[in-house]
């Protein structure tokens, strides 16, 4: 039983830290799911600086996409 204490507690101290890696993976992958949808809301409430800050983010890995481009027009 006294050999266990050790291993057991190396095993408690791996799921902690595998527990803390999944949660800040959860975090960083948060903000803004819908980009294009959380841009339009900008723009109906005449946030157009946040906007625009939202899309050129997006089109950074998306460029191109027309709808992306088109609300960046409106905000501009």
């Amino acid at each position: 039983m006294d050999n266990l204490m050790p291993i057991i507690g190396a095993l408690i101290l791996v799921i902690l830290i595998a527990v803390s890696i999944i949660q800040k993976r959860k975090i960083s992958k948060t903000p803004s799911q819908n980009p294009i949808g959380e841009a339009e809301v900008c723009l109906a409430y005449g946030r157009k600086k946040e906007a625009k800050k939202i899309l050129e983010k997006y089109l950074l890995s998306n460029p191109g996409d027309p709808k992306a481009l088109e609300l960046l027009e409106q905000a501009n």
